[in-house]
């Protein structure tokens, strides 16, 4: 213990010397301990669990080299968050939860003041480093489906827009309570079909400028079609960045431009699943997002491209993604309701004339869960597609599609909408989106 003491030497003596003794005094000061503040990692808005270490010993080794404990308060100070928080000690540990760190991503520091209630031990204080993580993000897209564009013409301009919102609005939650603002997230469209190239990006505006934690996105760029088909589809994905993260291909969507005329069909937008069928089969209340582009050629021959996704949970509990993409054609036809009566071709669609198209061709699948690495099918090549559709005319609203993927052996790998006694693909209702016959 700390204080002063009297200290006595003796000498017992000897044949030579007498005995003799002495005395003197000495003073033993406090130590000043070691402050040993533990590396921590949160993500951005959300509290931070610090920890200190606080004795005699070395901070080299935690927690097992602190062998002599002070007691006493440790004050944290978290840069990134507002306030200071105290601990008391257990032991040689000081354990507390700072307020939300709104620091942005990447390296901050943690300070550690400890105030002394033992007699042994002086105050003292000790530094550390904490991680800032990005927060989680959610999207939804909400911009163009379907662009049509005159036959003398090779560019559109296509509108990207994106509901992005902080975790802790969404059902995707779970324990996370603690919100940022929306704003300092990054949204970058990519096309998927191109390497992650990005289309176009813009800032994050929020929808209700008293909610942080909910905002959209809109920019735009111009679409090309393909000159021998004359359409394009392109397999958006968003990516977010900033202080917060989502890259996630369950988000991709299908976006169609087009030249409309004469000779063709096209369109797109997408599905809610409810009856799908087949192996890989969407789980209900997904999306089923489509684009294609059906045309004879000039000599006659018959071209295009179709291209929709489907999302399933599957047995390792991972919703998986699967790209069916086909561009064989084997067989249009096409007609109309005129009086009553199904005739050859289509010179307009309308709400009380309209025109049904059936498409078929080979495709294929492949899973995109991880939009890096996306990996075929066994099996799917050359798998037998078929598209069935009704045009009611614009704005699309009562357009129904129906999608079915046959496998090799006669099973079905997808169907939109697999209903009926024997059962079979029967069209749906498009949630979004436009069909084109002409």
């Amino acid at each position: 213990n700390t204080g002063g003491y009297t200290v006595t030497a003796s000498f017992a003596g000897n044949s030579n010397y007498n005995s003799a003794f002495n005395t003197g005094s000495i003073t033993i000061g406090k130590a000043t301990p070691l402050v040993c503040v533990a590396a921590s990692t949160t993500q951005y808005s959300d509290p931070a669990t610090v920890k200190a270490y606080v004795g005699l010993g070395s901070c080299s080794s935690l927690p097992s080299s602190i062998t002599i404990g002070a007691t006493g308060t440790v004050t944290f100070t978290v840069t990134g968050a507002a306030g200071t928080v105290t601990a008391p000690s257990t032991g040689t540990l000081f354990t507390a939860v700072s307020a939300h760190v709104l620091q942005a991503p990447g390296a901050t520091g943690v300070s550690a003041t400890f105030t002394s209630s033992d007699p042994n031990f002086n105050n003292a204080g000790g530094t550390g480093a904490l991680t800032v993580t990005q927060e989680d993000a959610r999207v939804a897209y909400a911009g163009d489906l379907f662009v049509g564009i005159p036959q003398t013409a090779t560019t559109g301009t296509i509108t990207l827009i994106a509901t992005i919102q902080d975790i802790t609005a969404t059902g995707d939650a779970g324990d996370d309570s603690y919100p940022g603002d929306i704003r300092n997230a990054t949204v970058t469209f990519v096309n998927r079909d191109a390497s992650n190239a990005t289309l176009c990006t813009a800032p994050v505006l929020l929808v209700n400028s008293s909610d942080t934690k909910t905002g959209s996105v809109t920019c735009t760029f111009t679409g090309t079609v393909l000159s021998n088909s004359g359409s394009t589809q392109y397999t958006v994905g968003i990516v977010v960045s900033g202080y917060y993260t989502r890259n996630a291909s369950t988000d991709n969507t299908v976006v169609t431009i087009s030249q409309v005329g004469a000779g063709m069909i096209t369109g797109g937008g997408y599905l809610v699943m409810q009856n799908s069928g087949g192996t890989i089969a969407g789980d209900p209340g997904t999306k089923d997002n489509f684009g294609f582009n059906v045309k004879y050629t000039k000599n006659g021959n018959l071209q295009g491209n179709i291209n929709t996704i489907v999302r399933r949970k599957e047995s390792d509990g991972i919703q998986h993604v699967y790209q069916i993409k086909g561009n064989s054609m084997t067989a249009l036809a096409v007609s109309q309701l005129v009086n009553g009566t199904w005739v050859s071709g289509c010179t307009g669609a309308t709400s009380t004339s309209p025109c049904k198209a059936q498409f078929n061709s080979k495709a294929s699948i492949q899973d995109i869960t991880n939009p890096v690495v996306p990996l075929s099918v066994p099996g799917s090549g050359g798998s037998a597609l078929q598209f069935n559709m009704t045009d009611y005319g614009s704005p699309g609203s009562s357009d129904t599609v129906g999608i079915t993927l046959w496998n090799g052996s006669g099973g079905i790998w997808f169907s939109t909408n697999w209903v009926g006694s024997p059962p079979a693909t029967v069209e749906q209702v498009l949630s979004g989106g436009n069909l084109e016959v002409h």
